[in-house]
């Protein structure tokens, strides 16, 4: 998950340079194109099957996923600050606490949930928001928070009897089909290398994140997603020379204090073990 969240933040990145210019669509429809091509290779070096088992999980994972992906590349594309976008889609982690329970059978402990609470507050801290709302872009980012959570209790079903190969290869595939359309407004060639480097990032932060829901359960995995928001600060700071104001320290040691909480963690008696 850790890895997964090092993608994810320099996918941000970049999907607040390019999002602008060629659209959320598009630059959807080449991260999941780029996965498409990929993850049939990695899959023959690792030994992985790109067979489906579960057509409903794989359907669910892939409806809510793509739902997720535009909302969230269209939140940061219309809000004024990168930041706003991630603070409010970051509820998903919370989310996926609430609803794994029902779901999967798994049952969040208290320390669970401290260390996700604990874990949004250093989010905050981080990101600052401004209250600079655009109202196309604060519901955008609310929708892809409740999308994402969906769609991460569809991996950790999907993922007890299919491969990490098959989840993402097939969800790239579904992404591509949906989103083929919006090449017909152009504007791929103006950011190739851009969207290049989106659809490389986005298969190896989708491959890890799958990995992660595979290994353990949802809602402790789900805590370890808001390190993304202080890798995206550090790599914006690395880039742009922005010098972080003292918040952000005490919000990333926040977050590191709210995944040392969750890995201290038991799942209860009735949540499933790691497969």
């Amino acid at each position: 998950m850790l890895t997964a969240s090092v993608c994810f933040a320099g996918l941000g990145v970049l999907v607040k340079l390019t999002a602008p210019v060629v659209g959320a669509p598009q630059v959807a429809f080449w991260r999941g194109l780029m996965s498409m091509l990929l993850v049939p290779f990695i899959a023959r070096a690792t030994g992985g099957t790109l067979a489906i088992h579960n057509v409903r999980a794989h359907l669910a994972r892939g409806v809510f996923g793509l739902l997720a992906m535009l909302l969230y590349f269209t939140a940061i594309e219309r809000l004024p600050f990168l930041g706003d976008a991630v603070v409010i889609t970051f509820l998903s982690p919370m989310l996926v606490a609430g609803i794994a329970r029902p779901i999967l059978g798994e049952r969040a402990s208290p320390r669970v949930w401290a260390a996700l609470l604990l874990g949004f507050v250093g989010v905050a801290l981080v990101v600052g928001p401004t209250g600079s709302w655009e109202t196309v872009g604060l519901l955008a980012a609310g929708g892809s928070a409740v999308f994402a959570a969906c769609a991460y209790v569809a991996v950790s079903i999907v993922t007890r009897t299919d491969t990490t190969a098959s989840v993402v290869f097939w969800f790239s595939v579904w992404c591509v089909v949906w989103t083929a359309p919006s090449l017909l407004h152009g504007g791929a060639t103006e950011v190739p290398f851009r969207l290049i480097g989106i659809g490389l990032l986005g298969t190896a932060g989708q491959w890890s994140l799958t990995q992660a829901y595979a290994s353990a359960p949802a809602s402790r995995v789900a805590v370890f997603a808001y390190t993304t928001p202080v890798f995206a600060y550090l790599l914006g700071a690395f880039q742009l020379g922005e010098i972080p104001p003292p918040r952000t320290a005490v919000g990333a040691l926040v977050v590191v204090l709210a995944g040392a909480l969750a890995t201290r963690a038991r799942p209860h008696a009735d949540s499933p073990a790691p497969d």
